[in-house]
């Protein structure tokens, strides 16, 4: 089997349209939260990050990377909104999993511990107090961009054509 110029620019052609695909995949990411209470209420929650499929991902309300942040619980919403600004609203992710949510307001506090994500909740005026374990999981709502699809129909069809080519 010859290699010739031909090859050589599809095999380079491939590789950019390869390329192309992976850098059009920085999406918005939502992720879904359970608060699975130890004691006290539990509640739901959702964050959404800026991904940049990036192994290690540190998403900030200052670094633009953290979208939206909000917590249900015991009938109190919390979102960036109500946050302090001090500590700044974060997420950190490994490999897609949330392993760090630091979220502060007056009586809501979120923080990593330990391999998992716990939080604690205090709402002294109406003496309510909850701690325990948040779940979380990648919303499967996540559209592919036309760009992708359309890189990867081309392919197919030079793929096809190359065969009916070959065939004949």
């Amino acid at each position: 089997m010859k290699f010739g110029v031909k090859h050589i620019l599809g095999a380079i052609a491939g590789l950019a349209m390869a390329g192309l695909a992976s850098a059009a995949s920085a999406t918005p990411v939502t992720y879904d939260l359970t608060l699975v209470p130890v004691y006290g209420p539990g509640g739901t929650g959702s964050f959404t990050v800026d991904d940049s499929a990036s192994f290690f991902g540190h998403y900030t309300v200052n670094n633009g990377g953290l979208l939206a942040l909000e917590f249900d619980i015991d009938g109190n919403t919390f979102d960036l909104s109500t946050a302090l600004t001090t500590p700044d609203p974060e997420v950190d992710l490994i490999a897609g999993f949330p392993i760090n949510i630091v979220y502060a307001s007056g009586n809501l506090f979120f923080n990593f511990g330990s391999g998992l994500l716990f939080y604690t909740y205090n709402d002294v005026f109406g003496r309510t107090f909850s701690g325990g374990v948040i779940l979380a999981s990648r919303n499967s709502n996540d559209v592919p961009e036309p760009l992708t699809l359309a890189l990867v129909g081309a392919g197919l069809a030079g793929m096809g054509a190359m065969r009916k080519r070959k065939a004949a």
